[in-house]
């Protein structure tokens, strides 16, 4: 199938400085772009996915339908960014990363049909808890409003590099992997047999879904079951900087593990 551009500001008189502190690349904003067919596009275009991404967020592109624009025309836009823009490499390495190291969904469902999960983009929701701020993560609701029920997979390869009690996310798991990417898994309601150090593989069992959080350690039920899923990145100068990890879970939404656990 061919795909169809519908280009928005080509010009690119409004462009933002590309970096991993720009707003633009932290949003990830490709609801114009079906992601169904961002490797099929790639791939038409002899583009590297990852830089049709950075395209895409950058000219206000949509996939749509089945005619094409011009091979050149769209390698013309991709050209201007790397020109322009000094951190472009960098940029796509870490969108490399995140599409092949994000093996699974990290949620598991069970093989017993138990209604399964939802999620929305709600990076950068407005939180209150604690005074206002901007939510850095996507929560995954559980269908079934039922802690310790759902599993929590490790979506990659890598280093349990943090677990324990935060005001704000609960009882949490931090894994670094071997790219240097910190996924964020918080509001567990057990852990599973893992410690801090270890070496895991992607689809390990990190813990269950809960709904800790909001209080001292050990606080329940301050708010619905589910998963808080953050992805953090270096942004060059040791700083580590939230993007929002929606659009990373609609890639992987279809790799399910499945589990032997029932309601």
């Amino acid at each position: 199938m061919l795909i169809s551009w519908i280009v928005n500001d080509i010009a690119g008189g409004g462009m933002k400085e590309l970096s991993v502190n720009d707003d633009n690349f932290r949003r990830m904003d490709l609801s114009r772009i079906d992601m169904s067919y961002l490797l099929q596009a790639a791939e038409h275009y002899e583009m590297d996915a990852q830089e049709l991404m950075l395209t895409a967020i950058y000219n206000n592109l949509a996939i749509n339908e089945q005619v094409t624009w011009d091979s050149s025309y769209i390698w013309s836009l991709r050209n201007r960014l790397v020109k322009k823009y000094h951190d472009f490499s960098y940029i796509k390495s870490i969108l490399k990363a995140l599409m092949t190291e994000m093996e699974y969904f990290p949620i598991a469902a069970s093989i017993h049909n138990v209604p399964f999960v939802e999620f929305v983009d709600s990076w950068q929701f407005e939180r209150t808890y604690g005074g206002k701020r901007l939510h850095e993560g996507c929560d995954i609701m559980g269908i079934v409003n039922e802690r310790g029920l759902y599993p929590v997979v490790s979506v990659s390869d890598g280093t349990v590099e943090k677990m324990g009690w935060l005001e704000k996310g609960g009882y949490r798991v931090g894994v670094r992997s071997d790219s240097g990417i910190y996924y964020y898994y918080a509001h567990l309601a057990e852990y599973a047999d893992i410690r801090e150090g270890d070496t895991i593989t992607a689809g390990e069992l990190l813990g269950f879904m809960g709904d800790t959080g909001y209080g001292t350690e050990g606080t329940m039920g301050k708010f619905d079951v589910h998963l808080h899923f953050g992805i953090y990145v270096n942004d060059g100068n040791g700083n580590e900087v939230s993007i929002n990890p929606y659009w990373f879970l609609k890639l992987i939404q279809n790799k399910v593990l499945y589990f032997d656990y029932r309601m």
